[in-house]
């Protein structure tokens, strides 16, 4: 409860206020509509935010700021990390909601599971590392975020030849994306609801479906998905297929709504990132995988 403070011992305004109470009564719930959304804001903000991966506890969320490239970002350190242990990380990408949004974020998709479930943050044995975009659209952010996967993993003594990209909707589309570009940083890729193109189901001529050659893929997506067409990893999973590529799809019925969106009736399906990260053996198959550095296309 919001403790207000005594009427100030003014003889003008105590003796207003005990003349006219139903206007003193008035005034104390036009100040409660004033600072009450402020308070409550300061006491929802984000963890205060630090620069050091040493100094990030295990087994928590931390909200970050990166040094090098500046980008705000959450970091997953498992509990069991030491720097000897050569930790596998993941890179996941958020979706549109996230754009400087760190509370968004941090409130559906593996962020909350890692989060608010202790057995799940518990079984995780990956750094996950969450960067914050600052615009829509990850591809103008892939230099950022390269180079901020390059400062954790010289911080971590991380296993470089296994670091797995994931995202969703947006981050999905960010996932395609990076893997396609740089396939020696990657050891699998996982897009939940992603696309290579919104407006269109063809894949892009520039884009490198030869990068998932020896690329491990598991891709998902929910076939109800009211935001992000489910054809559009239909036909990215179809073309890697014919081609002889390692993919795997889960392609559910139906992709649940998002849990943290107000209007959560009008993203029907959507939320498929909220079982694909829950999805029994996906973290086994993420850490079998090995990145093939030194390939060509």
């Amino acid at each position: 409860l919001l403790m207000l403070p005594p009427i100030p011992n003014y003889p003008t305004l105590r003796s207003c206020c005990m003349r006219h109470p139903a206007k003193a009564l008035l005034l104390y719930l036009l100040l409660l509509l004033i600072i009450t959304p402020p308070l409550a804001a300061a006491m929802s903000a984000p963890a205060a935010t630090c620069t050091s991966f040493d100094a990030a506890a295990p087994g928590v969320l931390t909200l970050m700021k990166s040094e090098v490239s500046s980008l705000t970002y959450w970091l997953f350190k498992p509990s069991s990390w030491t720097q000897a242990a050569k930790s596998p990380v993941m890179l996941f990408l958020h979706g549109a909601g996230g754009v400087n949004n760190p509370d968004n974020i941090r409130g559906q998709s593996i962020t909350r599971m890692l989060d608010t479930d202790a057995e799940y943050a518990a079984r995780c044995r990956h750094i996950v590392v969450m960067p914050v975009a600052r615009s829509r659209g990850w591809p103008q952010h892939s230099a950022s975020v390269l180079a901020l996967l390059d400062e954790i993993l010289a911080a971590s003594g991380a296993d470089v030849d296994r670091v797995a990209v994931a995202g969703q909707s947006m981050g999905g589309n960010g996932c395609w994306d990076l893997a396609s570009r740089f396939p020696e940083r990657f050891c699998c890729a996982v897009p939940v609801c992603g696309y290579l193109e919104r407006s269109s189901a063809e894949i892009p001529a520039a884009f490198n479906l030869a990068a998932f050659d020896v690329m491990p893929v598991w891709a998902f997506h929910g076939a109800d998905d009211s935001v992000v067409d489910v054809g559009l990893s239909d036909v990215v999973v179809d073309a890697l297929k014919e081609r002889g590529a390692p993919v795997k799809y889960t392609r559910y019925a139906e992709g649940l709504s998002p849990p943290c969106v107000t209007k959560a009736k009008d993203l029907v399906g959507h939320g498929s990132y909220e079982l694909a990260f829950k999805e029994e053996g996906l973290w086994e198959w993420i850490e079998e995988q090995r990145s093939h550095r030194g390939w060509s296309i």
